[in-house]
């Protein structure tokens, strides 16, 4: 994830619950960031505006066993996302996500608006 930072900022990042806070890695303009830690949130000190915060971290593959409807189904997942069902359905499969399971990213680029100043309501 990379956040390109507008004003002065003391940046916390969040981690996903399934990212183990070992393997993350912060970089701010190339320059490697020792993390604090408060619970999710990796603490990575001040940013100055026109730098760039990346976050990298591994994202594995897990499987999961549940029932629907009393059927059993073997769910795998790649970060938040299933990648898999097994059965995958007779008539219209589902969560066939092979190139979700690539370790390539695909990248897309979102630009957020952040007002100046707070709206006076």
């Amino acid at each position: 994830m990379d956040v390109k930072v507008k004003q002065p900022v003391e940046l916390w990042m969040r981690i996903p619950e399934w990212v183990s806070p070992a393997s993350v890695r912060v970089q701010v303009s190339g320059t490697e960031r020792i993390l604090g830690w408060d619970g999710r949130y990796a603490q990575v000190g001040e940013v100055k505006p026109g730098e760039v915060a990346t976050m990298t971290f591994p994202i594995s593959e897990r499987s999961d066993t549940v029932y629907i409807q009393k059927e059993k189904y073997t769910l795998v997942r790649k970060g938040n996302e299933i990648v898999w069902v097994d059965p995958p359905g007779r008539y219209a499969p589902l969560f066939q996500r092979d190139h979700y399971r690539e370790n390539v990213t695909r990248w897309r680029q979102i630009e957020r608006c952040v007002p100046e100043k707070p709206p006076h309501w």
